[in-house]
């Protein structure tokens, strides 16, 4: 059980830092936290708190991610579970600059560009690689 605690905690720790490689004008640091509680104020297993002045998050892990982990370990529906809940997280600092800001239409319009964009690249890299194949 340690052993998959640690694959828990290494597959977090890798999907975060792609998280902030593609929330780049937002995320520039990060620290992720293991809490002892079981779950966050609203019953989730991942919170983050961003500070927007330093573009830095905190990122807290709760006990329950790992109750959660099916008897298979790390499998890819459980991979595919954690990247959701990180990803939700992402989603609050987007939303919290956005409320903290002035509604400035055009810095909303880049940093959703910004998004768009990495999806595009992502696509287009991996229809390179089919062609690739043929």
């Amino acid at each position: 059980m340690k052993r998959e605690k640690e694959k828990v905690k290494d597959y977090i720790h890798e999907t975060w830092a792609e998280i902030t490689s593609i929330c780049a004008p937002l995320l520039r640091f990060y620290q992720i936290r293991y809490s002892e509680e079981k779950c966050n104020l609203d019953g989730g297993s991942v919170g983050v708190v961003y500070e927007p002045q330093n573009l830095s998050a905190e990122v807290y892990i709760y006990t329950d991610i790992f109750e959660e982990m099916p008897s298979g370990g790390l499998t890819e529906g459980f991979k595919n579970w954690i990247k959701r809940n990180l990803c939700h997280e992402a989603g609050h600092v987007y939303l919290w600059e956005f409320e903290g800001t002035e509604k400035n239409t055009e810095r909303m319009a880049t940093m959703i560009g910004l998004l768009i964009m990495e999806i595009l690249d992502s696509r287009l890299e991996k229809k390179k690689k089919k062609g690739r194949g043929k």
